[in-house]
């Protein structure tokens, strides 16, 4: 009896490696294969760069020649990217009468789960007037833009962290330090004319090893050197 019950018991495993076999084919899987499947190796993907999203026409130029992006066309971009919520935090202001002052800090988060910080402040030192009446506003805006421009590695300050009070006091006294904004200027004119910053230094009127060391006046005349291709014909001429 013991003979018979081994004999249906092969003839049973049979039938299931036969069966096994018929549909090994139709289902495209190794039913019973004795080497299991491997799982798919996933591709690394590249990241991307989102300063190539940039649209030229979207960006606000000023009469020195720098180039700032908007907060709307960072907006733009980040959606391109997938963002998931926009958090204000630590939103702090003066009293109504006062010096006006804000301050605010605003975390955004994508939809790949990684988050990035930005603050900033605004004052009627800085905000233009029509828009110094809405601190709290526009010191929001700007950590906002800030936020942005950290999760998307975008170097180029936004219009919403520069007021034309800025540009104006820069323009009325030369000898003051470099602008932040003529720094920003200055490396995104480099970089889309692939320009060395250390070689662009070396066409000064004085030495310098670094843009810091630039006064607002010489910062001007180099981002009009740049846009008009006077740089270019110096180094050209100097071998760079």
């Amino acid at each position: 009896m013991a003979r018979k019950k081994k004999e249906e018991k092969t003839e049973l495993s049979q039938d299931i490696l036969d069966l096994a076999n018929a549909v090994k084919g139709e289902l495209g899987i190794a039913v019973m294969d004795k080497k299991p499947l491997s799982p798919p190796k996933k591709k690394m993907s590249k990241v991307k760069n989102w300063n190539d999203e940039i649209k030229e026409e979207n960006l606000f130029k000023d009469k020195n020649g720098g180039s700032f992006i908007p907060l709307s066309e960072l907006l733009r971009i980040a959606h391109l990217r997938g963002i998931k919520s926009v958090v204000p935090q630590n939103i702090s202001s003066e009293p109504e009468g006062s010096t006006r002052y804000a301050h605010a800090s605003v975390v955004v988060t994508f939809e790949d789960g990684k988050s990035y910080g930005g603050s900033a402040d605004s004052s009627i030192r800085n905000t233009d007037d029509i828009f110094a009446l809405y601190p709290v506003c526009m010191a929001e805006n700007r950590a906002l833009a800030r936020a942005l421009r950290f999760g998307l590695g975008i170097s180029m300050c936004s219009k919403e962290e520069i007021s034309s009070k800025t540009i104006t006091n820069a323009i009325t006294d030369p000898a003051t330090s470099i602008q932040a904004a003529q720094i920003s200027a200055i490396k995104n004119i480099c970089k889309k004319k692939k320009i060395k910053v250390i070689n662009l230094l070396e066409c000064g009127s004085r030495p310098v090893s670094q843009l810091e060391e630039l006064t607002t006046g010489e910062a001007t005349s180099l981002i009009k050197a740049l846009n008009n291709g006077t740089i270019e014909k110096v180094l050209k001429a100097r071998n760079f």
